[in-house]
C-alpha cells in the first residue's frame, strides 16, 4: 500500500484537475484512474482554495479523499419571502449572528462576512430570522450580502470493493441499479450520497460483482459493476 500528497487545481469549467503527487519519493500519474473530479458544491458563486487530498491505493484499487473548502455569496439575502433583517432576534444578536444563522440554514457552517445594508424597512420590510417576526420601519436594517463558508468531504473511489468482490451495479438483484447502489455504498462508507458514478459493464465473468442490497454474487457475463464512484457529504 502507498500513500501519497495530492494537490487539486481549479479548472476554468468549475471542476479540478489533479496535478502531481508523490509515491515513495517518485512523481506518478494516472491519466485513465484520475483525471477532473467535478464538484458541485452549491448552484451559487463559489470561490474556493486550493485542494489538498490524501490517496491510497491497495492494488489496482484506488480511493482519494479531500477535504473543501468554499464560500458562496447571497446578495439581498431573503428569509421567508422577505429580505433577512440584520438582527437574530428584535434589537439584538444583529449582524454576525443573524449571518451565521443564515448560512447555517442553507447547510454551510458558518458565515465568514457580510454587508449591512441600513433603514430598509419602510420600502422593503425585513423578516428576523431567529422569529420570524417582520420590520417594516424606516428604522430597520438588512443585509447587502452575506458569505456562507462550508468544507465539503469528497472521496473518490476507483473500482469499488463490497465484502472483497467489485461492487455490483445494482441495490438488489435486478433492482435499485446505478445512483441507489451508489448511495448505499457512500453511505456505508460515513458519505451522505454520491456525487457522481461511472459504470464498468459486464464485468462479472472476469471480475464477479457483489450486490451491496444482499450480499448476494454475480458472476455472469452481463453483470455489471462500477468502475468509480465519487462520494460527498
Amino acid at each position: 500500500m502507498g500513500h501519497a500528497s495530492l494537490t487539486l487545481r481549479r479548472n476554468p469549467s468549475g471542476g479540478y484537475q489533479i496535478t502531481t503527487w508523490w509515491i515513495q519519493d517518485k512523481v506518478k500519474t494516472f491519466p485513465k484512474a484520475i483525471h477532473i473530479m467535478k464538484i458541485a458544491m452549491t448552484k451559487e458563486s463559489i470561490s474556493s482554495i486550493t485542494r489538498i487530498a490524501t490517496l491510497c491505493i491497495v492494488g489496482s484499487i484506488l480511493t482519494i479523499a479531500t477535504a473543501s473548502a468554499g464560500t458562496t455569496n447571497y446578495h439581498n439575502p431573503q428569509w421567508q419571502g422577505n429580505r433577512l433583517d440584520l438582527c437574530l432576534n428584535w434589537g439584538k444578536d444583529c449582524g454576525k449572528p443573524a449571518a451565521n444563522a443564515f448560512c447555517k440554514a442553507k447547510g454551510f457552517d458558518k458565515s465568514t462576512g457580510h454587508i449591512a445594508d441600513p433603514n430598509i424597512g419602510a420600502a422593503t420590510p425585513t423578516r428576523l430570522i431567529g422569529t420570524g417576526a417582520l420590520c417594516d420601519q424606516g428604522y430597520c436594517d438588512g443585509f447587502k450580502t452575506i458569505t456562507c463558508y462550508k468544507v465539503v468531504n469528497i472521496a473518490y473511489f476507483v473500482k469499488p470493493q463490497w465484502q472483497g468482490n467489485r461492487l455490483d451495479l445494482c441495490l438488489n438483484w435486478g433492482q435499485g441499479c446505478g445512483k441507489e447502489a451508489a448511495d448505499a455504498f457512500c453511505k456505508s462508507k460515513g458519505f451522505t450520497k454520491v456525487a457522481a458514478f461511472s459504470i464498468a459493464y459486464n464485468i462479472g465473468a472476469a471480475t464477479p460483482t457483489r450486490l451491496i442490497g444482499t450480499g448476494a454474487l454475480c458472476d455472469q457475463g452481463y453483470c455489471d459493476g462500477f468502475k468509480s464512484i465519487n462520494c460527498s457529504n
